[in-house]
């Protein structure tokens, strides 16, 4: 389902809801006569008694526990703002909220709707027809102008990071030119010896002065 934050976002909410169904026999019985012998509207517009497979129990699902559990969710994600539930979102806002920060508001909102569903279910159903209730929530996405504009900023961040590592590289590497350019002031006869080191293999003239001080023989 989608639910808006309370900062005006979208949210797409993936959960999973487990349950068992009470089969003592009178809770069953109280179920089948008030349930069992009524239609609820399928997807394909069929009406369906919930004991018709899985589309009847879907359809009965989708009608009579289904906004419950969708009012319980509207609920705790709407007092939510996004950075809250999604971390990258703080890339939108003055906003430093961590992963770790988003797991807890996660696991909060998880508790607080399955404390919601124990309390709502049994009154809207009219009995604890369902039993062992335990809500997961499983992906929270955002819409795709939002994740596209988080993905600007997280690329326009990269960019950041890459060119300050490359300033820093190139202070570096001045600073390592500036301490070789120094020790040769103070050493002539070193800068020497490197320029003898940096000769190709196989030289056989080397006349410093010369345009034509290094010759190395062809094949």
């Amino acid at each position: 389902m989608t639910v808006p934050s309370s900062d005006g976002v979208n949210l797409g909410i993936e959960g999973t809801l487990y349950f068992t169904l009470n089969l003592d026999h009178e809770t069953l019985k109280r179920f089948d006569d008030k349930y069992g012998t009524r239609t609820f509207r399928a997807q394909d517009d069929r009406s369906l008694y919930p004991w018709d497979g899985d589309e009847g129990w879907s359809a009965f699902f989708g009608q009579a526990v289904r906004p419950v559990v969708d009012n319980a969710l509207r609920g705790q994600v709407g007092a939510m703002r996004c950075a809250e539930l999604v971390p990258s979102c703080s890339l939108l806002e003055s906003s430093d909220l961590k992963a770790s920060e988003s797991n807890a508001a996660i696991v909060r909102v998880q508790n607080a709707v399955n404390a919601a569903l124990a309390r709502d279910l049994p009154a809207t159903l009219g009995g604890d027809f369902l039993t062992g209730l335990r809500f997961t929530l499983v992906k929270v996405t955002l819409p795709a102008d939002v994740q596209q504009a988080v993905d600007r900023s997280l690329a326009a961040s990269a960019a950041v990071s890459e060119a300050r590592a490359k300033v820093a590289q190139a202070k570096a590497e001045a600073g390592a030119n500036r301490a070789r350019q120094d020790g040769y002031d103070k050493c002539p006869a070193c800068a020497e010896i490197e320029k003898l080191r940096s000769l190709p293999q196989g030289i056989t003239v080397y006349a410093p002065g010369n345009p034509q001080s290094v010759v190395v023989p062809s094949r």
